[in-house]
């Protein structure tokens, strides 16, 4: 068997099989149960498919039929099976996507709140309309991912990796993996190679930062806004000026102020200044929208309403629209087609001592 990339343990850990539930402990802890009594076996095939076994009854449990975020090829996945991405990189919880395969037959990526675990509506999905009982198929040997049918009609999910290494990619190993930041991505590493990284081949949902969730926050939290400058790498959440993470460890719990708010009492002496961001909005979170207006005027607005955390300024051939933002801001995004100018108002007196 050839080497593979793998995560290793930095303590030990024992797998207990034989006349108790199959379980793995660390520490006598308990971190994983199979919930099966009687495996004698357990082993890694060389598909990716961990499996537990008895000389009796053959196969007792398997990944493959167990996904957690991520499908390999020679996996098949039935209806009313989900997928689920980790809360963090380093915590392998459920997070706060999911792909689930619908009992109606179609594929979708369902944003969730954390940590109730409610779900939102779908920002992307499958439209198949033939019916019967079709699986998920990662084809091993097309190494292409798509939703087949009975009839014999299929819908791509991912279509065949353009690799090297001979047929449709032998030369590799892939994966698919419902990513932290909610996008769905195949990825591929070299075989034999000791000094490369996966690499991203297809993905859907792939621009998540401009995708509108009307109910949810976004990949990123309240009061920050989400970069994906690479398409080929994982989301960036960020802070705007003056403002810091709840907490870095978890990202997607968004941004606090560093200052104090606004006041809206006559006559207060605290002075607010504006940092500049480009190509960010906040495209949910609109209190008023005025036009035609000029930036100037636009940011004394924004300055004159003890509500108004941030001014959009869009210059539109000389004929400008503003927009006052509202607490929490929502579905941030920076990028080049977001053709906005952020005004994000902060003081400079009483700031929080964090």
């Amino acid at each position: 068997m050839e080497a593979t990339p793998s995560i290793i343990s930095q303590r030990p850990c024992s797998l207990k099989m034989a006349g108790f539930p199959s379980k793995i402990t660390q520490a006598s802890n308990e971190i994983w149960n199979a919930g099966v009594n009687g495996a004698t076996s357990a082993a890694m095939l060389d598909t990716g498919n961990f499996v537990l076994s008895s000389s009796k009854s053959g196969i007792l449990w398997q990944t493959f039929h167990n996904p957690t975020d991520t499908i390999l090829p020679g996996q098949t996945l039935n209806k009313g099976t989900s997928m689920y991405a980790k809360l963090t990189d380093d915590d392998y919880s459920p997070g706060r996507f999911k792909l689930k395969f619908q009992d109606d037959g179609n594929l979708a990526l369902i944003p969730r709140a954390y940590p109730s675990a409610f779900e939102y509506d779908s920002y992307w999905f499958t439209q198949g309309s033939d019916s019967g009982s079709n699986k998920l198929v990662f084809n091993e040997s097309t190494r292409s991912l798509y939703l087949s049918y009975p009839s014999g009609g299929v819908i791509s999910v991912f279509s065949a990796p353009a690799l090297g290494g001979g047929g449709a990619g032998g030369g590799y190993y892939l994966r698919a993996t419902v990513d932290t930041d909610g996008v769905f991505r195949q990825y591929s590493f070299p075989k034999g190679s000791t000094n490369s990284d996966w690499t991203v081949t297809n993905q859907v949902a792939e621009d998540i930062c401009t995708i509108s969730f009307e109910t949810f926050s976004g990949p990123c939290g309240f009061n920050s806004y989400c970069s994906n400058p690479d398409s080929q790498e994982k989301t960036h959440c960020l802070c705007p000026p003056n403002y810091s993470f709840i907490n870095p460890n978890l990202k997607f719990k968004g941004c606090k102020p560093n200052f104090t708010p606004q006041p809206c009492e006559p006559n207060n002496k605290t002075q607010f200044h504006f940092a500049t961001l480009n190509n960010v909005d906040w495209p949910l979170s609109d209190a008023e929208q005025y036009s035609p207006m000029t930036e100037l005027q636009c940011i004394n607005e924004c300055l004159n309403d003890c509500f108004c955390l941030v001014a959009i300024y869009a210059d539109d051939y000389n004929n400008g629209t503003c927009w006052k933002k509202k607490f929490p801001l929502s579905n941030g995004r920076m990028g080049s087609g977001v053709d906005r100018k952020a005004f994000v108002k902060y003081s400079v007196e009483n700031p929080h001592k964090l």
